[in-house]
């Protein structure tokens, strides 16, 4: 479905803090009937970056968070959670949950995107995905 607006869609890869945590829940409880915030929050706070930030910013992506795909008006079209194993190379990534409002690839090729720049910015050649 074609979208209306003159302007694209612009999304952004960023490390969520507290607050994409909280709106990253509501994609997430989607995919896991019966998952709770209270649950969510103790399973990916040690995740979560203190404050939402682009990858790009900083020294580099640390081995461990949860990223968003990010529109410029804060929603959370895609959300998912990594681990980059130092030793074999391999990057763990749980998930993605995702919406696509507007229909079409944007939002998973998006996802697709920010995991493999992400693999590449933290040396692992290889990525395994798993359900939530």
């Amino acid at each position: 479905m074609p979208s209306r607006c003159a302007d694209r869609l612009i999304l952004t890869p960023t490390l969520l803090g507290r607050d994409g945590l909280l709106r990253a829940f509501v994609l997430v409880a989607d995919d896991r009937p019966g998952l709770t915030l209270q649950a969510w929050i103790a399973e990916t706070a040690g995740h979560a970056a203190r404050r939402d930030r682009t990858l790009d910013s900083g020294d580099g992506p640390p081995r461990q968070g949860l990223v968003g795909l990010v529109a410029p008006t804060g929603c959370v079209f895609g959300v998912f959670d990594y681990t980059a194993d130092d030793a074999p190379g391999i990057l763990e990534v749980r998930g993605p949950s995702q919406n696509a409002p507007l229909g079409g690839r944007l939002v998973p090729t998006g996802l697709d995107s920010a995991i493999a720049r992400l693999a590449g910015a933290l040396g692992c050649p290889e990525t395994r995905r798993r359900p939530w």
